[in-house]
């Protein structure tokens, strides 16, 4: 695998794998402490027997992960990330399939900018979520196919932002898309196609206050929404934030 430590004022950590990993541990480790900008790409496969990329970033500039081709993780998470309150913007993205014992994609950003995770694949997080994405302002989730053992998509954190997430194929887990905001949030929109969820399919739960602005809530479904033990749809918000199901 490839580990990286940048510890340089002021300099960005760029790390470009233009071939396939295959590493018994984690396939890229990267450390960036330099206040400068985080950039990792991988062109090829990456195929672990621990988590496939782990990426922390303390940085004031924004990070940047772009996997090419499919992660098959035999370890915790396919994509990790995590960032301080210096941080800038954060962009995930994954073009093919990434698959974990853990989480597909986990992603807990806590700086200054929106956190946003595109899933062209399908993200599979085999004992508790196919894509986790928290954020200190703002997050944006799109995906295609997502699945876990506890959630499909699961975000329970948007900061001073608001939450989108889009789900344009099948959303699985114990409840196929979970989405909860914080006191101070704005806006929670969820778009689905279809969502299977064991207890429920959607459950939002709004907790932003009244009087703030545009904290209006929507959900949109285009295709299939199924809960189990539950609800197909489970939503909640405080007193006078309106939530709107289509």
């Amino acid at each position: 695998g490839i580990f990286a430590d940048n510890t340089a004022a002021g300099q960005d950590l760029r790390i470009t794998a233009n071939d396939s990993i295959d590493a018994d541990g984690i396939g890229i480790y990267a450390l960036s402490d330099g206040q400068g900008e985080l950039n990792i790409h991988t062109l090829g496969t990456v195929t672990t027997g621990s988590s496939g990329i782990v990426a922390s970033h303390v940085g004031a500039g924004a990070a940047t992960i772009t996997a090419d081709k499919a992660i098959t993780a035999s370890g915790p998470n396919g994509i990790e990330f995590s960032s301080t309150a210096s941080t800038s913007t954060a962009v995930i993205t994954a073009n093919e399939d990434v698959t974990a014992s853990t989480r597909g994609i986990y992603a807990m950003h806590s700086g200054t900018g929106l956190l946003t995770v595109e899933s062209k694949g399908k993200a599979v997080g085999t004992a508790w979520d196919g894509i986790r994405a928290d954020g200190a302002n703002g997050v944006v989730i799109n995906a295609v196919d997502t699945e876990g053992g506890n959630y499909g998509i699961v975000s329970w954190g948007a900061g001073n932002g608001g939450v989108d997430v889009t789900s344009t194929g099948l959303a699985e887990g114990t409840n196929g898309i979970d989405v909860r905001t914080n006191n101070e949030s704005t806006h929670l929109n969820v778009t689905a196609k279809d969502v299977t969820g064991s207890q429920h399919g959607i459950v939002t739960i709004q907790h932003s206050d009244l009087g703030t602005p545009n904290n209006d809530a929507k959900i949109d479904v285009s295709g299939v929404i199924q809960g189990g033990s539950g609800y197909a749809i489970w939503t909640e918000s405080d007193p006078g934030v309106m939530t709107r199901i289509n």
